[in-house]
């Protein structure tokens, strides 16, 4: 009792540890469950290089490292389930998981180098050689095992020769096979009627039974690896062999029955009438089977012509479904078409009233951001033009007050609401004194807004642009001192960019 306790005690630790080393809780109320998901965790490494070896035929091309594996990976498993210890079960299991991938590599590289081998090899299990034709099969195994020892030892001459070896034999087994499997049945038959000798009722389509069979086994050996001509012969065979036997048993029942030629023909005649019945054909035998069978010849042709004529307006209906097919797919593909059309018009349409609304939005705020005395707002397309009514210079000088900062601070918080947008200072002059003296008073008044804006504003100097006028633009009559007030102006044009 002590002994077990001990022992119980052990293989307690081992999956405690186990648990802990591979990060799986240990629950002792579902130690079984634990205990089952710590072997998980721990033989992941070794299971995956176990069946990807398995994959990759590790066990034919390499089948002494993959030996060596299979061992480490099964000591591993018994010393799990007996408890032991957990560091020589991962020893075990490294060393499982080396010679995986040792016989894994030596798998990809002799794959290749036995690919004839292989495929004779596959070819003739495919049609059962194991079965058919056991010697040839494992004289063939067992060559080709010795190829792979060899090729697993470095000796690739003599790995070769014995693969070449392998190879003959394996399609000798398969060919033997084909001829088995073909004509055993076929082979009987013959056998059956050529022991019955001259007793044999069938004698010409026995012959013609035999002919075939030796056709379809030198058609065989002709085309060991394309049998369809093969087979075909060796139906034919089949068929005339069971036709003979067919007909020597017929005959001598009628023997044993004392049938008379008489009653053969009467016979004969009775089928022919049941077919007539059935074609509606009043059969008349008084000069013999001839008229009657042209009669039955006639019918048969007269529905194959029907129904040549169905099959060719059948083809008609159906390549008439078909173009109907065609035009209905077509038309709901055009039906497609627009609906996606449609989507994209109106999500375009959708995005183009919200980007309406969102500059209508931007533009009235920029409106209530000026006082009726400090500016107007107006718009040129999609250009935003704010008009400082509000912004006045000393006569004849090119001067910014302080008092005129906090507008000039407005219309710098419009840009903000335009990305990357372009602006353009334009200056304005009433028309009193000369045309000279306004235009260059409109652009040094113009080029002194602008480097206030690009002294306070985070906008590039490459696009902020200053322009003068002079008188050349007026908005209101020069005749009034009303009109000559509103022509002494500052534009400041806001080009949104592009979208």
């Amino acid at each position: 009792m002590k002994n077990m306790l001990l022992k119980g005690c052990c293989a307690l630790s081992v999956m405690i540890i186990a648990c802990w080393l591979v990060g799986v809780p240990f629950v002792f109320s579902d130690s079984l469950g634990a205990r089952g998901d710590a072997k998980v965790n721990l033989f992941n490494s070794a299971d995956q290089a176990l069946k990807e070896a398995q994959l990759n035929k590790a066990e034919l091309f390499s089948p002494r490292a993959y030996k060596e594996g299979v061992e480490y990976y099964n000591d591993a498993d018994e010393a799990f389930s007996k408890g032991k210890d957990l560091a020589g079960i991962e020893r075990k299991l490294s060393k499982a998981v080396e010679y995986f991938k040792k016989a894994l590599e030596t798998s990809g590289h002799a794959s290749e180098f036995f690919q004839k081998a292989k495929k004779a090899r596959d070819d003739a299990e495919n049609v059962d050689a194991l079965k058919y034709e056991y010697k040839l099969w494992k004289e063939a195994d067992d060559r080709f095992n010795k190829a792979i020892l060899r090729y697993e030892n470095g000796d690739l001459d003599k790995a070769r020769t014995d693969a070449k070896d392998a190879e003959k034999l394996y399609r000798d087994a398969e060919l033997e096979t084909i001829k088995t499997s073909y004509l055993d049945s076929v082979r009987k038959d013959i056998r059956t009627l050529k022991d019955l000798g001259k007793k044999n009722n069938a004698p010409k389509i026995f012959t013609k039974a035999e002919k075939l069979t030796l056709n379809a086994a030198k058609e065989i050996e002709r085309q060991r690896y394309s049998n369809d001509n093969a087979g075909q012969i060796v139906a034919e065979a089949g068929y005339e062999s069971k036709h003979a036997l067919y007909v020597h048993h017929l005959i001598r029942k009628m023997k044993d029955a004392d049938y008379t030629f008489e009653d053969v023909v009467l016979e004969g005649e009775r089928s022919l009438t049941r077919i007539c019945d059935e074609a509606g054909i009043v059969p008349k035998f008084d000069k013999g089977l001839g008229d009657v069978d042209r009669a039955i010849v006639d019918e048969i042709k007269k529905l194959k012509f029907k129904n040549n004529q169905l099959e060719k307006n059948l083809q008609v209906m159906n390549e008439k479904a078909i173009s109907l097919e065609s035009q209905i797919s077509r038309l709901m593909n055009d039906e497609e078409e627009l609906k996606r059309q449609r989507h994209l018009a109106e999500d375009a349409l959708k995005k183009q009233k919200m980007k309406q609304a969102q500059h209508e939005k931007k533009i009235q705020s920029i409106r209530s951001a000026f006082a009726h005395d400090e500016g107007k707002v107006l718009m040129d397309g999609k250009n935003v033009i704010i008009r400082l009514y509000g912004l006045n210079f000393p006569s004849g000088k090119a001067v910014i007050e302080p008092r005129y900062f906090g507008l000039l601070t407005k219309v710098k918080k419009s840009f903000a609401m335009f990305r990357d947008c372009e602006v353009v200072i334009e200056g304005h002059t009433d028309a009193l004194g000369s045309d000279a003296v306004n235009q260059k008073l409109s652009e040094e008044r113009a080029e002194a807004v602008k480097q206030y804006i690009l002294a306070n504003a985070a906008i590039p100097e490459s696009r902020i642009t200053a322009i003068g006028y002079g008188e050349t633009k007026p908005v209101a009559s020069n005749e009034t001192e009303a009109g000559q007030t509103k022509n002494r102006r500052i534009d400041v044009v806001i080009v949104p960019a592009t979208e």
